[in-house]
């Protein structure tokens, strides 16, 4: 969070003391909890500030629907869990993010974001086109689920939407085969560097991963030794901000010898540590979450 606005920082900061202590017994049995939630929301107010649409009024306009919303995955009736699967604690967050209208801007993309957060944790990720998640957002949003034709329910069944949500996400998500990270080419460039390596060269569709190695310019003592750049692979190159995938990572660590086999000091927990899902996944659902500000 210390690479965002300043003044954004300071706001998450505040709020984050607010509300930890308030929402700490709602966070210890829950996947997502308060700071996740105003992570997303505050990382997404930075995203659209930096591309000149701003979320106006960040933050939340009523801590106590925030904590209601995010207090749905584990509530209880006579010490029973009412949401029990994965994919209705999903549901029933997203719903409560959207209908509590928490934010005083941006409830449907943090509430998106927050969902997708959610899956991934889960190891899961969706399957439908990003049209689709933006569809299910503003229908929740608009009480209009029952327009899908899926949409079942007992008469005068209050969580009828939240039973429908949970069924939607576990239809329209997979799992990972294993775990993965999610991470930009922005991302990687900096957990390279790390190591000593980093992306250099961005041309048509492609990028060098390279090495800066320290070579002597000859006897005169005096002259310093100037690093010399060596090419250690090319890789298919979409775009800084978009998510590498599995195949050019394993080729990037293999070709690095930044992988467990390699060295077994650099597993993928060392290797991507310091990297934020959030950001990789807003710059993957780009698209959805900018269009869903005017709707």
């Amino acid at each position: 969070m210390e690479s965002i606005d300043r003044r954004l920082r300071d706001e998450y900061h505040r709020w984050r003391e607010l509300m930890l202590d308030t929402t700490a017994r709602l966070d210890s049995s829950s996947l997502v909890g308060t700071d996740d939630v105003l992570r997303a929301h505050f990382l997404l107010c930075d995203h659209f500030l930096r591309l000149d649409v701003p979320v106006f009024t960040p933050g939340p306009r009523d801590p106590h629907l925030l904590a209601s919303a995010i207090g749905r995955q584990s509530a209880e009736f006579g010490g029973v869990r009412k949401w029990t699967s994965d994919h209705d604690k999903v549901g029933t967050l997203f719903y409560g993010l959207v209908k509590n209208h928490p934010f005083h801007d941006g409830n449907k993309r943090t509430a998106l974001l927050v969902a997708l957060l959610h899956l991934r944790r889960l190891d899961l990720v969706p399957t439908v086109r990003h049209t689709e998640l933006e569809t299910l957002a503003i229908r929740t949003a608009s009480g209009l689920l029952r327009q899908y034709a899926q949409f079942k329910t007992k008469q005068a069944d209050p969580d009828s939407e939240v039973w429908f949500l949970g069924r939607w996400f576990h239809r329209n998500t997979r799992r990972l085969n294993k775990r993965q990270y999610l991470v930009t080419f922005r991302q990687l460039d900096g957990i390279l560097k790390r190591f000593g390596f980093e992306l250099a060269h961005p041309k048509s569709a492609y990028i060098d991963v390279v090495t800066r190695e320290h070579r002597n310019r000859g006897w005169i003592p005096w002259r310093r030794a100037e690093p010399a750049v060596r090419t250690v692979c090319q890789v298919a190159f979409p775009g800084w901000t978009k998510q590498v995938n599995k195949n050019t990572l394993a080729r990037i660590r293999k070709a690095t010898g930044l992988t467990d086999a390699d060295n077994r000091a650099v597993d993928a927990d060392v290797f991507f540590r310091g990297a934020e899902p959030l950001k990789a996944l807003i710059d993957e659902y780009e698209g959805p979450l900018k269009r869903l500000r005017n709707k």
